[in-house]
């Protein structure tokens, strides 16, 4: 199994959006078995593939408390071809109690609940929270690789310097941890945004997909109601999601 998080200490960039877009493309349309996380308080993920939080949930929040609960009576099985560990507002105050637990290191508690399952899946998409948290330490933990989505915007690069001190501080426990890239998302049409901030990341060394994610209202609206590329599958947008997903794939192939 792969995995895969998707990180920024930045919110509204677009990183649940792609994180799902990620999933239902690798299983809907490349037949890939996927296991979402939800490693988010807001908890998008889980309500946008239909899990509530008037269901009586196991949560990512309990498979790290509970040493003795097996991941499987966390995963749900979605009608998206996906599975699911989901997350509610509970894994705030789950964070801080682990933090305070001296019992274990904070940052393996996912670790071999994961690996048990890792045979049954070929990709594992986490979707990380604008933070660097307990439970994104526990991603990448378990990651193999790290994308970063970053707006077209002023100000986009801000908190980069500690994203990127606390993947170093991951890549000493886990040295299969590996950085593809930044792609850009809310690309304005006939703009040189992205064209600009391509040139100030690579003037910071800093890798950089070429696909970027096109700036779309159906996306804003979709994220009251259904993700884009479940809600509007063939809008250009989608597109995009595609091409970055192909792009990725032949990244990881080269690395």
């Amino acid at each position: 199994m792969r995995t895969i998080s998707f990180v920024n200490i930045k919110g509204g960039v677009g990183k649940t959006t792609t994180a799902m877009a990620f999933a239902l493309i690798l299983a809907r349309e490349m037949g890939k078995r996927v296991l979402v996380i939800d490693a988010t308080i807001q908890h998008h993920m889980t309500r946008w593939l239909g899990i509530t939080e008037q269901e009586p949930l196991v949560t990512l929040a309990d498979i790290m408390l509970r040493r003795e609960l097996p991941i499987e009576m966390a995963i749900r099985h979605t009608d998206y071809g996906v599975d699911l560990i989901p997350s509610s507002f509970a894994l705030s105050s789950a964070n801080r109690t682990i933090l305070i637990d001296a019992s274990s290191p904070a940052q393996f508690r996912l670790k071999m609940k994961v690996a048990a399952v890792a045979d049954r899946y070929d990709y594992c998409i986490i979707d990380c929270p604008p933070d660097v948290d307990v439970a994104v330490a526990n991603a990448l933990a378990i990651s193999n690789e790290v994308l970063i989505p970053m707006d077209c915007s002023d100000f986009s690069m801000d908190g980069m310097d500690y994203l990127f001190q606390a993947m170093n501080a991951a890549a000493e426990y886990n040295p299969d941890l590996r950085f593809p890239g930044v792609f850009l998302t809310m690309d304005v049409k006939n703009s040189t945004l992205a064209a600009d901030m391509r040139r100030a990341l690579e003037e910071e060394g800093v890798p950089c997909f070429e696909q970027t994610i096109r700036h779309a209202v159906g996306v804003k609206k979709s994220t009251r109601t259904a993700p884009v590329i479940l809600s509007q599958p063939q809008a250009a947008v989608c597109d995009d999601y595609r091409s970055l997903v192909k792009e990725y794939l032949e990244v990881k192939n080269g690395l």
